[in-house]
């Protein structure tokens, strides 16, 4: 049965590994896999998702990646088995599915781990909680995890597999160079299933001839790399440890070989950077012939299907070299692989490259199979990774994510993923005269410590462009660019614009420090800011909206998610007719902060009380989503004792901002009681007791709620707030566009 599903949808039969984990995943189990470059790993958890979404696993897939350039080939291959299914991808560049709205969403990693953290890198932080109410509900898949940063972006992956393990959903975590007792410890904590692919079982790599070539007493040089080259009649890649090495050899090399070499390396711009992939990418692809000579570094590891005869590399930790031997022989056949001593071993630990070449030098011109990459991993980084599959090793990554939840701030959420090591620069030679268009120069990411050191050396003019927006005005933003006086003053997360005496950017080179270049230009100023108006929503009771929202949960959202609501009460020990039993209660009271009378004043209510009004492009609101919590939330704890009635509170506080807070005085309207009580005991056979409620008919003065969200810390409380945030606020927002929709239409 597995094989004909893997026929059918990829056109080949399945490798026994990717059997294994269908089956695994067929029965519910998590799965940690380690299986060679080639070896399909992608195909392995995508086709199980297409046949068991819904039932086994979450109708919702998000696979985690570390790199753009990874999510972006991997969104093309989904597309093509994914028939009539939603892919898209989510990275900065991409920001094609903010809300996690998709059926399958490739994303980096950074994406993933600040939406669970409600504080998202590309959307506002008043709508947090609704791509983390996704990503707290989905079947997760972490690719090359060797690659995230063991204490940040690998603790929070572990996290967020944990709280899936808790919640009843699999997972699967996957890499090339995943240490065995590593491996063993996360099998362990989660209960996941170990599966190791088999060599001899996938064609290309029983096919592969790669032999390792040391020379561990050479440094690289232009010299060395012009005879190797010059002797072979292939392909050859060079991947150097810097940019700063691999922009030298560059322009050493550069009119010394036809045809001229390609350089590849992070400082280039988006667009640059993904015209040079995409050819490079068909230049060393599977059809391509060409002799030809690419000088890249560590951005070739991963995300980029190419191959070459030779590979010649400086030495790096063994995890790294394994990704860039990847990149020999890649389809089978025969190939090359020498390995270049290093006077420097940035931008690594130096006792992972020691290590490294100490194991190395016992295997010198032999053939680098499956089996020796595993164990040449194993005597390298079993002791470095011992520790990290510990719960404890998660202090640090659990600090960041629980102090960016409870200040929706996406930058202290990011340091959960990496050290924010990265800042921006850009070239111009006055950016002051640019005011706010400023901000539209293109800029690459360099290391905050290549700056200060240039910055030292150099004495170059250079500007630190600070941001400061109108309060009330998120549209235009004002802007100052200040001149660098300090080194310390260079920051790591700022933007900064180097006089173009003392920088450089050309499309092929890249970003180059110390080089006479080109003021930059801004890009299309038009595009930039969004065309500000006003979409008004037609007429509507209270009652007509509360139902609505009813409706569309019942026809829409509970088919779509029965499977996570299903889940979510056996997580929280509830019936599944009492979970949502408490989600129908909260759809229809969420706007019960709509009934006061300074609201019905301010909308023009006449006899029957309203929801929404075709007339409010200058009528300013007062808050209702925060009224509506604090008028229920006794109710709600006292009901629901435990973590669902401070969960359901803020979920309905939250239902327009995540970072609601404030309760303006308010009066409800003489009749409120009785309009609840009827719709509720209608619709879910209840009524609300006045005996609880009664403290909270009037408010006289301005207040605060007293939570603000439930503790990153507090799991189920947490997880509990995220789906049913997500649950009420697309219930919502689905309804006010039907009617909206039906009016435009009549």
């Amino acid at each position: 049965m597995v094989n004909e599903i893997f026929k059918r949808i990829t056109g080949y039969d399945p490798y026994p590994h990717q059997i294994e984990i269908f089956e695994a995943l067929s029965r519910g189990e998590s799965v940690i896999l380690r299986a060679p470059t080639g070896s399909g790993k992608s195909e392995a958890v995508f086709i199980p998702f297409l046949e068991l979404r819904g039932r086994i696993l979450p109708k919702r897939m998000i696979y985690s990646l570390p790199m753009r350039a990874l999510v972006n080939s991997l969104h093309e291959r989904f597309q093509r088995y994914g028939v009539g299914l939603d892919v898209r991808a989510q990275h900065g560049s991409r920001p094609e599915t903010v809300l996690f709205d998709a059926d399958g969403i490739v994303a980096t990693l950074d994406q993933v781990i600040t939406s669970y953290a409600c504080a998202p890198l590309n959307l506002g932080v008043r709508h947090g909680n609704l791509p983390a109410g996704a990503v707290a509900s989905s079947f997760h898949v972490f690719d090359e995890v060797h690659t995230f940063e063991p204490l940040l972006g690998l603790q929070s992956s572990l996290i967020l597999a944990e709280r899936m393990k808790n919640l009843g959903l699999p997972f699967v975590i996957m890499s090339a160079t995943l240490p065995s007792l590593f491996a063993k410890s996360l099998s362990q904590r989660f209960g996941a299933r170990i599966i190791d692919a088999e060599e001899e079982a996938i064609y290309a790599r029983k096919r592969r001839m790669v032999s390792l070539r040391l020379f561990l007493d050479q440094e690289l040089s232009a010299d060395v790399i012009l005879d190797i080259h010059n002797s072979r009649t292939g392909k050859t890649i060079v991947v150097c440890n810097t940019v700063g090495r691999a922009t030298a050899l560059y322009s050493e090399l550069r009119n010394k070989i036809t045809p001229a070499p390609i350089l590849i390396h992070s400082r280039y711009f988006d667009n640059d950077k993904a015209k040079k992939e995409t050819f490079i990418n068909k230049l060393f692809g599977k059809n391509s012939r060409e002799r030809t000579l690419l000088i890249s570094t560590q951005v070739i590891e991963v995300g980029m299907d190419i191959s070459c005869d030779l590979l010649i590399t400086e030495l790096a930790p063994i995890d790294a070299l394994i990704q860039r031997a990847g990149r020999c022989a890649r389809w089978g056949g025969e190939g090359e692989i020498m390995i270049f001593e290093v006077s420097h071993p940035a931008p690594y630990e130096e006792s992972l490259v020691e290590k490294t070449e100490f194991s190395l030098k016992k295997y010198q011109n032999h053939m680098l199979t499956w089996e020796l990459e595993k164990q040449l991993v194993d005597e390298v980084l079993n002791e470095a990774f011992g520790k990290f599959g510990n719960i404890e090793a998660g202090a640090k990554a659990m600090m960041h994510l629980s102090r960016a939840a409870f200040e929706g701030n996406p930058a202290e959420a990011e340091k959960a993923v990496r050290e924010a090591l990265v800042a921006e620069v850009s070239i111009h030679n006055n950016p002051e005269l640019l005011e706010s268009k400023v901000l539209l120069l293109p800029r690459c990411k360099v290391h905050p410590g290549t700056l200060k050191k240039f910055f030292g050396m150099s004495k170059p003019r250079i500007w630190r462009i600070e941001e400061d927006r109108i309060a009330d005005d998120d549209y235009r933003p004002q802007v100052e660019a200040i001149i660098l006086k300090r080194e310390k003053d260079i920051r790591s997360g700022g933007f900064y614009v180097i006089h173009n005496d003392f920088a450089f950017y050309d499309p092929e080179e890249g970003f180059i420090f110390g080089k006479k270049g080109t003021p930059l230009e801004p890009v299309d100023f038009q595009n930039y800011l969004p065309q500000r108006g006003f979409v008004n929503i037609p007429m509507e009771t209270w009652k007509a909206h509360a139902l609505r929202t009813l409706e569309v949960f019942e026809k829409k959202l509970l088919p779509q998610e029965n499977f996570i609501y299903k889940k979510l009460a056996s997580y929280l020990g509830l019936s599944e007719e009492k979970l949502i039993h408490i989600i129908r209660l909260v759809l229809l009271l969420h706007d019960l902060g709509k009934l006061t009378e300074e609201w019905q004043e301010k909308i023009g209510a006449g006899k029957e009380f309203l929801a929404h009004s075709g007339n409010l492009e200058k009528c300013k609101l007062p808050p209702h989503a925060t009224v509506s919590a604090y008028i229920l939330g006794d109710y709600f704890r006292e009901e629901w004792r435990g973590v669902m009635g401070n969960s359901a509170f803020l979920a309905i506080a939250h239902h327009h901002s995540a970072r609601a807070a404030k309760v303006p005085k308010y009066r409800l309207c003489d009749g409120w009681f009785e309009e609840v009580n009827e719709i509720l005991l209608e619709n879910i056979g209840m009524k609300l007791r006045w005996e609880v409620i009664k403290d909270f008919a009037f408010q006289e003065s301005n207040t605060i709620l007293s939570s603000r969200i439930p503790a990153f810390e507090k799991e189920k409380a947490y997880n509990f707030y995220l789906i049913l945030s997500r649950t009420l606020r697309l219930a919502d927002r689905w309804a006010t566009e039907s009617v909206t929709k039906v009016m435009n239409n009549l």
